[in-house]
């Protein structure tokens, strides 16, 4: 048996040019038989005895890990949890199950295994960040554990690392240098809900320098630019590098805006090239767990005043959104009530499918047994694999939900992506961890969305956006209350599709979207900021 697998081991080494059978754009058939054909042997290697056991887990391994670099964690997580089934161990294994089951939606199973990773050998960074950012999805995590989370991905990695100090800084200064540090200066969340704002900031009063680590290009690149006084490309410089870069220009604040997400330079940021630095939006979920990291830019609403003790950093609040959402200029129209032609209500969520707890599916299948007739969409890239669809289906018919009132899509360009809003008329928002620039496009495409904040910062994205757009009987209390609220809302077509009419207009109107005012008040918080010895 091991000789078999020999070549099946080429072939899934994404190194070798018999990995070539993947395209990333859809399950390639023969590679999907393959893994399947593998997962199939599984019973003989276990008849046959410990060496055919690891031999077939080694097979597995390297498929689990071909599928999961080519975009289908699906398939990944059926030839890793099959590899673990049969004794197979490898450094990285525990981390890599986890990664497979997060990205296929399965925050849960994926908990554990980041969990078990933690006390084996290994310290991977972005492995470790990756925990910390899932953990804010599985349910009924608490502040405390989140923090706990944080502050052992900085005894693992950041511990030893001395930041600079700075001396006493000027207090009366009257225009400051501030830095920019992202992966996202792009069409992203970290564009939409942060450039409309920084264009209206005063560059009398405030002058950024920005630094783009690997940033992809496009129009809204060249609007962050037009904000910067200078731009700095970190893609080739290492840590040293960029803290020397950064260092050099005597900036008063460094503002980070990837986090521990892909591209964020977390390393940088625990030396402390800037004397004061910041968490603002891009990779932002929690607190970060960098003592270096001086101020968390946030919200009444996203973080009560009671939750300061979860911090690492001293959250600072702006008086409404963190955030100012910036729509894009391109987006299509708001369409029709689809209740109207349909004769039928739908809801729908485009967020994270990883983002859907138990609690979520329950009281959505609640909703749905309660409004007769109704429909659901889901759409996310992970809904492309049938073994992804086949799962949620399958939770949802535990519930007495038919799959024929399911509409599970995958995903597709960011316009035909606002157009596909035209297909529902209520937003359900998944909890514990809310919707962020999901809730913000929603809501300018004209489609209402139900939320149930958590106590994490990023369990209150759609809270916080909600109550800045005036809609505050959106927000629920509690799960029934959450159930009560939807089912509220399906009693009259003619009210929903005047407010539809309308939303937009609302929202262009609230402080969300006021950039000239949120400028104004981000450049008083980072004068405050600047006081700060």
């Amino acid at each position: 048996m091991i000789k078999i697998f020999d070549p099946l081991l080429r072939l899934f080494r994404p190194d070798t040019p018999e990995s070539s059978v993947g395209d990333g754009v859809g399950i390639p058939n023969e590679v999907s038989r393959m893994v399947a054909d593998l997962i199939a042997l599984a019973p003989s290697a276990r008849a046959e005895g410990p060496d055919s056991m690891i031999s077939l887990g080694h097979a597995l391994y390297q498929a689990g890990l071909t599928q999961l670099q080519r975009g289908f964690p699906a398939q990944s997580v059926l030839a890793l949890s099959t590899a673990v089934d049969l004794g197979f161990d490898a450094p990285e294994l525990d981390y890599n199950t986890a990664l497979a089951y997060s990205r296929s939606g399965q925050a849960q199973l994926a908990h554990r295994y980041f969990e078990q990773a933690q006390s084996g050998p290994l310290k991977d960074w972005e492995g470790d960040g990756y925990y910390q950012r899932n953990a804010h999805a599985v349910e009924n995590i608490t502040l405390t554990d989140l923090k706990r989370i944080a502050g052992q991905w900085a005894d693992r990695h950041v511990k030893d690392i001395n930041p600079y100090t700075y001396a006493i800084r000027r207090k009366d200064k009257k225009k400051l240098r501030v830095g920019l540090l992202s992966a996202r200066f792009c069409r992203h969340a970290v564009g939409f809900l942060t450039l409309a704002g920084l264009e209206n900031v005063d560059p009398s009063r405030i002058e950024f320098v920005l630094y783009a680590n690997n940033s992809p290009k496009d129009d809204y690149t060249d609007r962050f630019k037009s904000v910067a006084a200078a731009w700095h490309v970190l893609d080739e410089l290492d840590n040293d590098a960029v803290v020397a870069l950064i260092r050099s220009h005597d900036l008063d604040i460094l503002i980070d805006m990837a986090g521990h997400s892909t591209g964020g330079r977390m390393d940088v940021l625990a030396r402390k090239p800037a004397p004061i630095q910041a968490k603002w939006a891009g990779g932002q979920h929690g607190t970060t767990g960098l003592s270096a990291i001086d101020f968390f830019i946030t919200d009444r609403v996203e973080t009560p005043k009671d939750h300061d003790v979860h911090f690492f950093e001293t959250p600072i609040r702006m008086p409404s959104a963190y955030a100012c959402y910036s729509p894009p200029p391109d987006a299509p129209p708001v369409s029709a009530l689809p209740w109207i032609e349909n004769g039928y209500i739908t809801f729908g969520c485009f967020n994270n499918i990883a983002k859907l707890s138990d609690g979520t599916f329950s009281a959505w299948a609640k909703i749905l047994n309660a409004v007769p007739d109704s429909r659901l969409v889901l759409k996310h890239f992970a809904l492309s694999e049938p073994e992804t669809r086949d799962r949620i289906a399958l939770q949802f018919s535990a519930f007495g939900i038919s799959s024929d009132r399911l509409d599970l899509r995958a995903p597709s360009d960011h316009t035909s992506h606002l157009e596909s809003y035209g297909d529902i008329d209520i937003a359900l928002d998944p909890f514990p961890w809310s919707g962020c620039v999901t809730t913000c496009e929603s809501l300018w495409m004209g489609v209402p969305v139900l939320t149930l904040p958590g106590v994490a910062f990023c369990h209150r994205h759609s809270a916080s956006f909600l109550s800045a757009a005036g809609l505050n009987d959106w927000i629920a209390e509690n799960q029934d209350d959450y159930v009560s609220k939807a089912i509220a809302q399906v009693q009259s077509p003619q009210t929903l599709g005047s407010m539809r009419s309308d939303l937009r207009a609302q929202v262009a109107a609230s402080p969300l979207c006021d950039a000239h005012q949120f400028a104004r008040d981000f450049e008083s918080r980072l004068f405050e900021m600047s006081k700060v010895s």
